[in-house]
Protein backbone atom coordinates (compact mmCIF):
# COMPACT_ATOMS: atom_id res chain seq x y z
CA UNK A 1 0.00 0.00 0.00
CA UNK A 2 2.55 2.25 1.15
CA UNK A 3 5.75 1.16 -1.20
CA UNK A 4 7.20 4.05 -3.73
CA UNK A 5 5.89 6.43 -1.56
CA UNK A 6 7.26 8.90 1.19
CA UNK A 7 5.58 6.86 4.23
CA UNK A 8 7.69 4.57 6.24
CA UNK A 9 5.81 2.21 8.67
CA UNK A 10 7.12 1.39 12.01
CA UNK A 11 6.28 -1.87 13.60
CA UNK A 12 6.54 -3.10 17.24
CA UNK A 13 4.03 -6.24 18.67
CA UNK A 14 4.64 -4.59 21.53
CA UNK A 15 1.34 -2.53 22.58
CA UNK A 16 2.01 -2.21 25.86
CA UNK A 17 5.62 -0.92 24.98
CA UNK A 18 4.20 1.68 22.49
CA UNK A 19 1.04 2.76 25.15
CA UNK A 20 3.79 3.65 27.91
CA UNK A 21 6.38 5.27 25.55
CA UNK A 22 4.00 7.43 23.94
CA UNK A 23 3.14 8.84 27.47
CA UNK A 24 6.44 8.90 29.29
CA UNK A 25 8.35 10.90 25.91
CA UNK A 26 6.09 13.59 27.06
CA UNK A 27 7.20 13.90 30.80
CA UNK A 28 10.76 13.77 29.88
CA UNK A 29 10.45 16.03 27.08
CA UNK A 30 9.16 18.61 29.94
CA UNK A 31 12.54 18.01 32.17
CA UNK A 32 14.70 18.32 28.17
CA UNK A 33 13.17 22.15 28.19
CA UNK A 34 13.65 22.88 31.64
CA UNK A 35 17.50 21.68 31.21
CA UNK A 36 17.95 24.07 27.55
CA UNK A 37 15.77 26.95 29.61
CA UNK A 38 18.83 26.86 32.14
CA UNK A 39 22.52 25.86 30.21
CA UNK A 40 23.12 26.40 26.15
CA UNK A 41 25.50 22.87 26.31
CA UNK A 42 25.72 20.58 23.42
CA UNK A 43 27.83 18.32 25.97
CA UNK A 44 24.96 18.77 29.17
CA UNK A 45 21.89 18.46 26.47
CA UNK A 46 22.70 15.13 25.59
CA UNK A 47 24.04 13.87 28.99
CA UNK A 48 20.77 14.79 30.22
CA UNK A 49 18.77 13.05 26.71
CA UNK A 50 20.90 9.83 27.63
CA UNK A 51 20.40 9.23 31.39
CA UNK A 52 16.34 10.01 30.68
CA UNK A 53 16.36 7.66 27.58
CA UNK A 54 17.75 4.92 30.10
CA UNK A 55 15.40 6.35 32.57
CA UNK A 56 12.46 5.54 30.07
CA UNK A 57 13.73 2.34 29.61
CA UNK A 58 13.52 1.14 33.37
CA UNK A 59 10.27 2.31 33.32
CA UNK A 60 9.08 0.26 30.40
CA UNK A 61 10.54 -2.48 31.66
CA UNK A 62 9.17 -2.35 35.22
CA UNK A 63 5.70 -1.84 33.79
CA UNK A 64 5.92 -4.76 30.67
CA UNK A 65 7.46 -3.28 27.94
CA UNK A 66 9.91 -4.95 26.24
CA UNK A 67 13.26 -3.14 26.38
CA UNK A 68 14.06 -3.20 22.41
CA UNK A 69 11.11 -1.06 22.19
CA UNK A 70 12.94 1.89 23.02
CA UNK A 71 14.93 1.50 19.90
CA UNK A 72 11.84 1.87 17.43
CA UNK A 73 10.78 5.54 16.32
CA UNK A 74 7.71 4.98 19.22
CA UNK A 75 10.62 4.68 21.36
CA UNK A 76 14.07 6.62 20.81
CA UNK A 77 12.79 8.71 17.63
CA UNK A 78 9.19 9.78 19.25
CA UNK A 79 10.95 11.03 22.57
CA UNK A 80 14.08 12.90 20.77
CA UNK A 81 11.11 14.73 18.32
CA UNK A 82 9.21 15.55 21.33
CA UNK A 83 12.00 16.35 23.59
CA UNK A 84 14.15 18.86 21.03
CA UNK A 85 11.54 20.16 18.50
CA UNK A 86 10.50 23.74 19.77
CA UNK A 87 7.06 22.60 18.81
CA UNK A 88 6.53 20.56 21.37
CA UNK A 89 4.15 21.60 23.69
CA UNK A 90 5.65 19.28 26.75
CA UNK A 91 9.31 20.88 25.56
CA UNK A 92 7.59 24.06 25.79
CA UNK A 93 5.76 23.84 29.34
CA UNK A 94 9.66 22.64 30.57
CA UNK A 95 10.98 25.55 28.75
CA UNK A 96 8.69 28.05 30.64
CA UNK A 97 9.30 26.11 34.00
CA UNK A 98 13.08 26.62 33.50
CA UNK A 99 12.71 30.78 32.47
CA UNK A 100 10.71 30.76 35.58
CA UNK A 101 7.17 31.92 33.11
CA UNK A 102 4.95 28.61 34.33
CA UNK A 103 1.86 29.37 36.24
CA UNK A 104 -0.74 26.63 37.15
CA UNK A 105 -3.28 28.79 35.01
CA UNK A 106 -1.43 27.77 31.53
CA UNK A 107 -2.40 24.26 31.81
CA UNK A 108 -6.04 25.56 31.72
CA UNK A 109 -5.33 27.10 28.24
CA UNK A 110 -3.39 24.19 26.88
CA UNK A 111 -3.15 20.32 27.19
CA UNK A 112 -0.16 19.61 28.95
CA UNK A 113 -0.11 15.90 28.87
CA UNK A 114 3.39 15.41 30.67
CA UNK A 115 2.16 17.69 33.69
CA UNK A 116 -0.59 15.40 34.04
CA UNK A 117 0.82 11.87 33.75
CA UNK A 118 4.14 13.13 35.85
CA UNK A 119 1.68 12.82 38.94
CA UNK A 120 0.10 9.15 37.41
CA UNK A 121 3.57 7.59 36.91
CA UNK A 122 4.66 8.63 40.57
CA UNK A 123 1.76 7.66 42.41
CA UNK A 124 1.92 4.23 40.67
CA UNK A 125 6.03 4.03 40.93
CA UNK A 126 5.76 5.45 44.72
CA UNK A 127 3.37 2.30 45.72
CA UNK A 128 6.02 -0.13 45.08
CA UNK A 129 9.68 1.87 45.68
CA UNK A 130 11.03 5.17 46.48
CA UNK A 131 10.79 7.58 43.69
CA UNK A 132 14.06 8.30 43.78
CA UNK A 133 16.08 5.57 44.11
CA UNK A 134 16.58 4.97 40.53
CA UNK A 135 14.32 7.26 38.64
CA UNK A 136 15.69 10.58 39.62
CA UNK A 137 14.40 13.25 36.40
CA UNK A 138 10.56 12.07 37.14
CA UNK A 139 10.96 12.13 40.48
CA UNK A 140 12.41 15.68 40.36
CA UNK A 141 9.63 16.41 38.31
CA UNK A 142 6.94 14.88 40.63
CA UNK A 143 8.43 17.13 43.68
CA UNK A 144 8.48 20.35 41.07
CA UNK A 145 4.89 20.30 40.26
CA UNK A 146 3.86 19.14 43.88
CA UNK A 147 5.27 21.85 46.21
CA UNK A 148 7.70 24.35 46.80
CA UNK A 149 10.54 23.88 44.56
CA UNK A 150 14.05 25.99 43.61
CA UNK A 151 13.92 25.12 39.94
CA UNK A 152 17.53 26.39 39.25
CA UNK A 153 18.58 23.54 41.36
CA UNK A 154 16.79 20.87 38.87
CA UNK A 155 19.73 19.99 36.92
CA UNK A 156 22.56 19.09 39.82
CA UNK A 157 19.94 17.33 41.49
CA UNK A 158 19.27 15.07 38.61
CA UNK A 159 22.66 14.51 37.56
CA UNK A 160 23.94 13.94 41.29
CA UNK A 161 21.05 11.51 42.06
Amino acid sequence: MFSDTPVHIDYSPDVKGVEILSILKNIYAIAMGIVDAHYNSPNLRFLFLTKAFNEMKQILIRYGGQAETMFNYCGYGDFTLTALNDLSRNRTLGLLIGKGFFTDNISDKVVLEGKIAVNVFCDEISKSNSIHCNLPIIGELYELFNGEYKISEFVNRVLND
